[in-house]
């Protein structure tokens, strides 16, 4: 039997934060504690993965605009951008799977959600990149697999530019 899963808003009256577990506390502590916060203050929106007709979560993304400095993006990409100190850009904060449903490229259908989301946005507030910050190394070479690129001062801040990024999307 395939599982049926619906992404959209985190909802607290509709998702059960509690069950979650990914294992990777400051990932499970941010959903059970902080994330609500976060959306009803505006800092970040929280998507969730849902498994249809179900409170229970199978996993979660959560995005905001940033602003990228200049300074760590690399030469060969800066020559052809405005000559500011800082760019804007998107940021996927965090993106965790359930312990119960690694595995099963969850994680990849969230990531795709999410970057969707960012080139979608992108049309209505410009963003020149996509950055994420991985929790570990293994958590980098996930992103690296899908085409991010690595700060060369930050090994695990990734960011993919717009443009890749729609590229890869086609």
């Amino acid at each position: 039997m395939s599982l049926t899963y619906r992404i959209g808003l985190l909802d607290p009256k509709l998702h059960d934060r509690a069950a979650f577990s990914c294992t990777v506390a400051p990932l499970d502590t941010y959903l059970h504690e902080r994330a609500s916060q976060d959306v009803k203050r505006n800092v970040a929106v929280v998507y969730v993965m849902a498994e249809e007709g179900t409170s229970r979560i199978i996993g979660y993304s959560s995005l905001c605009t940033c602003s990228i400095e200049t300074t760590h993006l690399p030469e060969s990409l800066t020559k052809n951008l405005p000559r500011y100190d800082a760019l804007p850009g998107m940021l996927l904060g965090r993106l965790a799977v359930d312990a119960r449903y690694q595995g099963q490229h969850m994680g990849t259908r969230l990531l795709a959600d999410a970057l969707q989301r960012c080139v979608q946005l992108s049309t209505a507030i410009a963003a020149m990149a996509v950055l994420v910050d991985a929790k570990d190394d293994h958590a980098a070479h996930f992103y690296e697999h899908f085409g991010f690129q690595r700060f060369a001062d930050r090994p695990l801040s990734l960011f993919m530019t717009m443009l890749e990024l729609r590229r890869t999307l086609r």
